[in-house]
């Protein structure tokens, strides 16, 4: 059985080769553009991975992870946290709020789908 996965982002356009590849490897995706949206899809369906975008609109990426692994019924999913470019500030901050990997635009689909 495939894993459900929720991508986060304000950006469809960015993600959607990362769709894509995701789709064509056969796992299920949710999108959600902001903090109501993903909270909304947890509550709605087992959401197995959550790949969340740190520069969101109404609440930044950082303080939907904190949530996330401060709440009992999610902390167990795992959150893999994208930044626009590499920067030890936002890494320390992703890790902080206990996000499990980091990754950076742009993207290797090959790579993270491996």
């Amino acid at each position: 059985m495939a894993a459900n996965i929720l991508l986060v982002s304000k950006d469809r356009e960015r993600i959607s080769p990362l769709e894509a590849r995701l789709y064509k490897e056969y796992y299920t995706v949710y999108i959600a553009e902001n903090s109501s949206q993903t909270m909304a899809h947890i509550a709605k369906y087992k959401i197995d991975v959550i790949i969340l975008g740190i520069d969101l609109e109404e609440v930044d990426g950082i303080k939907i992870c904190t949530r996330l692994k401060q709440n009992p019924s999610t902390t167990y999913i795992p959150v893999v946290m994208i930044a626009e470019k590499e920067d030890t500030d936002i890494r320390i901050q992703a890790f902080n709020a206990g996000a499990d990997e980091l990754i950076t635009y742009p993207i290797n689909i090959i790579v993270f789908t491996s």
